[in-house]
């Protein structure tokens, strides 16, 4: 049986490393440990073909207090910080392909690069 992960991400940058809720990370290491392909799924209006790698995109952060406090009750101990991001980023390294609306997209050849130009109407 093949198996692959197909994840829902906007795609931010064209090297592409992908971006979305947090633990997509997480979720493309795992993948590439077991050998398992892992996907993206973007639509093209996601792509953003102005930004050149994903150390571009800035991290949103959300308040830490969403992580020590839950219904109103300190879960975590005193005096203790977190960070709490709204998405991570999974690098091309880690991603197989692209799936977007128009076809798959695949990297270049002995490399970590996306030709994206394909997909885009000249």
């Amino acid at each position: 049986m093949s198996r692959s992960i197909v994840r829902a991400h906007p795609c931010r940058c064209y090297r592409c490393p992908a971006s979305l809720a947090a633990g997509t990370y997480q979720l493309a290491i795992v993948a590439h440990h077991h050998s398992v392909p892992y996907y993206v799924a973007a639509p093209r209006t996601s792509i953003d073909m102005s930004l050149p790698a994903g150390d571009a995109i800035v991290i949103e952060e959300r308040p830490a207090d969403e992580l020590h406090f839950v219904q109103g009750q300190r879960v975590s101990a005193a005096g203790i910080g977190a960070w709490n991001p709204q998405f991570d980023v999974a690098p091309a390294s880690l991603i197989t392909g692209i799936v977007t609306e128009v076809g798959t997209v695949v990297k270049n050849t002995d490399s970590d690069i996306f030709d994206l130009t394909g997909i885009f109407p000249e």
